[in-house]
Order: C-alpha cells, then sequence, then structure tokens
C-alpha cells in the first residue's frame, strides 16, 4: 500500500499529523512490509518570499536541519514559522524554536530571546501524554538556548527531556538525538545562572495561579499539589525572576511576557 501526504506548509497541526502518521506507519511496515509511506514535495508559497525554490533545499539551508529531520515533519513546522502563522496550541513552542533558530541564523539575537520566551507559557502544556511533540519541542528550544550561551535554560529542557524518556523510553530517533545534547551539555560553556529561562515546566504551570488571590493553600488546593510543593515552586520562581515577593514576580512575568498583562 502506497500513501502519499501532502500538507499545508504554513500549519503546525499538519506538521504533527505528518510526522505521526511517518513514525506510525513506518513501525508497522518494518513489521508487515506492505506499507511504503511518500512524503510528497512541496513548493513554498510565494507569500514566502521563495517562490520556485524547493521546500526542502530551502528549509535545509534556513535553518541546518537534516533530511531525516524534514522528513520527519520539522521541516513543515519551519515552512508554518516562515509563514509567520502561528496559532496559540500545544506546536506553538515547536514553532517558536524554529522562528528563534531563523533569528538566530541572520544575527538577530534579541529576536530569537523573545521567541523563547513567547514558547514558556506554552510548553507547560506539553506533557508526557503528547511523548514525540513534547520531546521534539524541547529538543529544537535546547539548541537555540545553547546558540545563545544560555546553558540554565538548556540543562532545566534537558532534565524535562530525560524525565519524558523516562516516561516514554520508545520515541525512535528521538532518544538518539537527546544523547547528542546531554553530552554537548556536558562540556558548553555559558551562563549558568538561572533566570527566567530556566523556569521549569511545573513552575509555569503555577505561575498563572500566583497571579490570582488565592493564598498558598488555596493553590495548593486548586492544583491537587501539597502546600510545601507549592511554596518551594513559589520560591523557586521568585529567585530565578529577581523577585523579592509574589506581586513583584507577577510584576516582572508580565514584562517578560511569560503572563497576559
Amino acid at each position: 500500500m502506497r500513501i502519499d501526504f501532502v500538507s499545508d506548509v504554513a500549519c503546525p497541526w499538519c506538521a504533527i499529523g505528518m510526522s505521526a502518521l511517518d513514525r506510525a506507519l513506518a513501525r508497522i511496515g518494518a513489521d508487515v512490509g506492505e506499507i511504503e509511506v511518500h512524503l510528497q514535495p512541496f513548493e513554498l508559497n510565494p507569500t514566502m518570499g521563495s517562490e520556485g525554490v524547493a521546500a526542502a533545499k530551502y528549509l535545509s539551508e534556513k535553518f541546518g536541519l537534516s533530511p531525516e529531520q524534514l522528513a520527519g515533519g520539522l521541516g513543515l513546522v519551519a515552512a508554518g514559522a516562515l509563514a509567520g502563522r502561528i496559532e496559540e496550541s500545544f506546536a506553538t513552542p515547536l514553532v517558536r524554536a524554529m522562528r528563534a533558530r531563523m533569528a538566530l541564523h541572520r544575527g538577530d539575537a534579541q529576536a530569537a530571546r523573545r521567541e523563547l520566551v513567547s514558547a514558556q507559557h506554552p510548553r507547560r502544556l506539553l506533557t508526557y501524554a503528547f511523548p514525540h511533540l513534547a520531546v521534539q519541542a524541547r529538543i529544537e528550544l535546547i539548541r537555540a538556548h545553547l546558540a545563545l550561551a544560555d546553558l540554565a535554560g538548556a540543562r532545566t529542557l534537558m532534565r524535562e527531556v530525560d524525565d519524558l524518556l523516562r516516561r516514554r523510553p520508545s520515541l525512535g530517533n528521538l532518544v538518539g538525538e537527546a544523547e547528542t545534547l546531554r553530552t554537548m551539555l556536558a562540556t558548553a560553556r555559558g551562563s549558568c545562572a538561572p533566570g527566567a529561562s530556566a523556569l521549569t515546566a511545573a513552575e509555569l504551570r503555577l505561575l498563572p495561579m500566583l497571579a490570582t488571590h488565592l493564598p498558598y493553600p488555596g493553590i495548593a488546593e486548586e492544583m491537587f499539589l501539597s502546600r510545601n510543593t507549592i511554596k518551594s515552586q513559589a520560591n523557586s520562581i521568585y529567585r530565578k525572576l529577581g523577585a523579592s515577593s509574589r506581586s513583584q514576580a507577577i510584576t516582572l512575568s508580565r514584562e517578560l511576557g511569560l503572563l497576559e498583562k
């Protein structure tokens, strides 16, 4: 059986579907030898400014993506990033990571940092319930943080990847990609001071609750966590943001774009 898969290059959800389809059918095909997946080549939309340029070649040059990454669906996410169409969704962190890499490619480190900050809030949604996307997004974010010499942010993400892989160890090539990054982080040089980029997914989930008028016991009840856990995570947030109080942490979070104003 032959399956031809063509997608809207500006839609992050299409990239997720494409990647999932590719992995699932490849796994089945390895057993029964009857399924062959063909990811059809596509041309970039003229609105991207590269009419007539083969998408795979263009995206490879733009983001430094390998053929394996392009075939795995990451190329379509990159195309969506180029098109500037970002919907707030589970795919947002991955798209933001690609936009950060694009900014770094043109030498705009400040824009790259803005993209990475914008990836933090929706990252909390990527749990082990969506293992492939959760790990792939964090891997791309780690690469962007490493390019900015932000070791604290990269290591926070790496710990989250390790936790995801402990829960979902059978993620194919992503396991090898994670191991490569783990080795790079062991010898990398850069800033290790924990800042806003080092906020964990758990801390990012707590942040909106701190913006309410609920006391810690009330937050603990709402989030089904212990009071000590809430207090510990809140103190960690304050430390990473350089805040001395809950109200200051909320103000700084809004200024950074981690919370809506």
